[in-house]
């Protein structure tokens, strides 16, 4: 099965025992190694069961890019493998904390999900790629649904928080660059439906409810960006 992070991912119904997937074809078998490993996990009454470690590769040049600067130290020129993701099974449902590492540092983390009985629940760190520790999103789930979240700008400075009102209405908030309230703005189904402009001492300006134009990428992707646990509703102000 084709995945996002990785080039392959195992299904359940595999025999009891650690399992193996080797980047290499089937005439070159003789030639297994720890070097060549892309995918690795064990399997207990047919399910995936503890830790599994997905492997992927990054070019030297991207590790240079920060490793020389901040840690001192130079890789060779070349592609290099790293852990790129780490899974928690626990009887074939993911069941503790999902990692997501950065190719350009896999010292640091793109994202980091708990999960419980294969649904998300509690909080989940989504960090920017380019920026080692820089936090770009907090969010809260409960059995997979996204309730609470908040969006911080490079500089650590809090940008938009959102919370789910009812099953299919988002709140959200957008703060100018002093941290007062610029926006609010109400969602449903992940399309805008209204919302409040407040100038910097705190007085509305503007209000408006209906229906609201957005740019034709957002209209061709609307499903999916909503859907993405990358992407908020709270995207969709930018476009409105």
């Amino acid at each position: 099965q084709s995945d996002r992070f990785s080039n392959w991912i195992f299904k359940d119904s595999l025999e009891n025992g650690k399992w193996e997937l080797h980047d290499m074809n089937k005439k070159d078998s003789t030639m297994v190694n720890n070097e060549n490993i892309v995918m690795t996990g064990y399997y207990k009454d047919w399910k995936k069961q503890g830790a599994f470690l997905y492997y992927d590769y990054t070019h030297s040049f991207y590790l240079n890019l920060y490793s020389e600067k901040k840690h001192k130290k130079k890789f060779k020129n070349g592609d290099i493998k790293f852990l790129r993701r780490i899974e928690n099974y626990k009887d074939g449902l993911l069941n503790g904390l999902t990692t997501i590492k950065n190719n350009y540092n896999p010292e640091y983390s793109i994202s980091e999900s708990n999960f419980v009985n294969g649904k998300k629940n509690g909080v989940e760190t989504i960090y920017y790629r380019d920026l080692p520790f820089g936090r770009k999103y907090l969010n809260i789930y409960k059995d997979d649904t996204l309730y609470l979240w908040y969006k911080y700008k490079e500089d650590g400075t809090l940008q938009i928080s959102g919370e789910l009102i009812d099953n299919n209405k988002y709140l959200c908030i957008v703060y100018d660059t002093l941290g007062k309230i610029e926006y609010k703005l109400s969602y449903i189904n992940g399309i805008l439906n209204s919302y409040q402009k407040y100038d910097s001492l705190g007085y509305l300006m503007v209000e408006a409810e209906g229906k609201f134009r957005l740019s034709k990428f957002i209209e061709d992707n609307v499903d999916c960006l909503v859907k993405t646990k990358f992407i908020h509703p709270s995207e969709l102000v930018l476009y409105s």
